[in-house]
């Protein structure tokens, strides 16, 4: 038994190190110093719960997550509480939502109670359901597990979209990792900063896409990305960003010194490869 959580341990830390971008924990940070990285923790919780078929846990992490959540919003928007959460926070989203009435942009405060409600009757009132949390007949499922991990995800979008002022473009390269499949870990990993490639089907085109999707920067030059994957000569990459951006599969930003960023026409092409390859 003792081997079988050490091993459940040592994919928690893979999963962790090659698919979560410090780029989230650091624009959460930047939201709330001190609380974004205990968001940035549940959410990863969530997902690797998932992701490990650790449903029950799953359902437990969940009310975690939106207790979190909701205790974060009603810092930013001044509403005062008395931690513990848990048993208020129904209570707690009432207060904020009375708070943002006052407010004079009527249109981000329904914005943000929409925000808070999804929290609470998607995943809050779902878990609660659930025999993880409550001695209920009805398990966690694995289509739960989908609807939270999805809902959690909505949920930071929208928060980095409202509190950050992030544009939709870089919260999609924030979030887009997430939406890979566990069959990425068969293709490649990323270990201090480089892409390693673990199959031989991946080409130059390839490799340029992955170090784009994988950079904690939404926008990487030309020698970055050579950095960023081993072995790579100049030679090989310029001409596969030139051919990748007539192709609109990544565009550049900027003069001559620019940056590349990936298209969403990039981001599906990548992600059908790896599909291809691991299948």
């Amino acid at each position: 038994m003792a081997k079988a959580g050490a091993n459940t341990s040592r994919v928690r830390e893979f999963i962790r190190q090659s698919l979560f971008p410090e780029n989230l924990r650091h624009r959460l940070e930047a939201i709330v110093p001190e609380k974004g990285e205990r968001l940035y923790k549940r959410y990863i919780e969530l997902i690797n719960d998932s992701r490990l078929g650790l449903l029950d846990k799953l359902g437990v992490d969940a009310g975690k997550f939106v207790e979190e959540f909701v205790e974060i919003v009603a810092g930013i928007e001044g509403v005062p509480i008395k931690p513990p959460i848990k048993s208020k926070v129904k209570a707690t989203i009432n207060a904020i939502s009375s708070a943002l009435k006052q407010k004079v942009e009527e249109n981000e405060s329904r914005e943000k109670q929409i925000m808070l409600e999804v929290a609470y009757y998607s995943i809050y009132m779902l878990r609660n359901s659930r025999d993880a949390a409550h001695a209920k007949p009805t398990p966690i499922s694995q289509w739960d597990a989908r609807h939270i991990v999805e809902t959690a995800t909505w949920l930071l979008e929208e928060f980095l979209r409202i509190y950050g002022g992030l544009s939709r473009d870089v919260v999609e390269n924030i979030f887009y990792p997430f939406s890979l499949p566990i069959s990425i870990l068969r293709v490649v990993e990323i270990i201090d900063g480089k892409l390693v490639p673990l199959v031989d089907k991946l080409e130059s085109k390839d490799l340029v896409l992955l170090a784009l999707i994988s950079s904690e920067s939404d926008c990487l030059a030309p020698k970055d990305i050579i950095k960023i994957i081993p072995e790579a000569k100049s030679g090989t990459i310029y001409p596969k960003l030139r051919e990748l951006a007539k192709g609109n599969y990544i565009v550049k930003v900027g003069g001559r010194k620019g940056c590349y960023k990936i298209t969403s026409k990039g981001r599906n092409f990548i992600y059908e490869r790896i599909k291809s390859i691991t299948s």
